[in-house]
């Protein structure tokens, strides 16, 4: 059975290609998806359509997205507008994957930034570069029900009852070198409640990346109970 790749336009026109005959082009720096018909000489030389996308996430969701569409036999339909949501979906996998490995591993290194004053380390203006750890300490207030300055707690060591353990450690490699990363370990005297609206998410990834919780290091996630329908 033959799977259909459905292009739609910004005009509101749309452009069906047979999968077997589309030549795709993922273009990450550029920010662009460009798309080929086979076919003629001629019809390579210029795309059926072209992407220009604003993140360079939305690039790689349109290659996810297909490969899975065609590894699964099924259509799929192409649009910015789908290549946003899917882009989105993506971040959140991402971003529940490294807080599982957190609460697998009991603990996640994140790389250190050299000559960041602790507001530029934990700075949140959305017009500034976030840093690596500030940029965890969201994913972990986003998916776990914690404070969303944990980190910045931990980093100051403020009292007995911070979220995480933040510590630094170091390796050294001869063909990458000398490299340092901060250490962030969940606490053995804490439960980690997963937020409700990503239950489903974590369960997923839970179920086919084999992730389990490191009880025997006391740290737990719990997602919420199943809701009667």
């Amino acid at each position: 059975m033959a799977t259909w790749i459905r292009f739609l336009h910004e005009t509101g026109d749309s452009t069906l290609i047979n999968a077997s005959q589309v030549l795709l082009q993922f273009h990450v720096e550029q920010r662009q998806v460009e798309v080929f018909a086979l076919g003629a000489p001629e019809t390579l030389k210029h795309p059926v359509c072209v992407y220009t996308c604003e993140y360079p996430e939305q690039v790689t969701a349109a290659e996810e997205l297909i490969m899975q569409a065609l590894g699964n036999d099924q259509p799929v339909t192409i649009s910015l507008d789908i290549l946003d949501e899917q882009a989105e979906y993506l971040n959140h996998v991402n971003g529940m994957r490294m807080v599982l490995q957190l609460l697998h591993q009991g603990k996640v290194r994140i790389p250190v930034e050299n000559d960041l004053s602790e507001d530029d380390l934990f700075e949140r203006d959305p017009d500034e570069r976030q840093s690596e750890l500030s940029h965890f300490e969201e994913m972990l207030h986003t998916y776990l029900n914690v404070p969303e300055d944990a980190l910045r707690r931990a980093y100051r060591k403020e009292g007995d009852d911070v979220p995480f353990e933040l510590s630094q450690d170091h390796e050294e490699c001869a063909d990458h070198g000398f490299h340092e990363y901060w250490v962030v370990s969940a606490r053995p005297d804490r439960n980690y409640k997963i937020r409700d609206s990503y239950d489903e998410l974590a369960k997923s990834l839970i179920e086919k990346e084999g992730y389990g919780m490191a009880s025997e290091r006391g740290a737990h996630a719990h997602p919420s109970p199943q809701r009667p329908s």
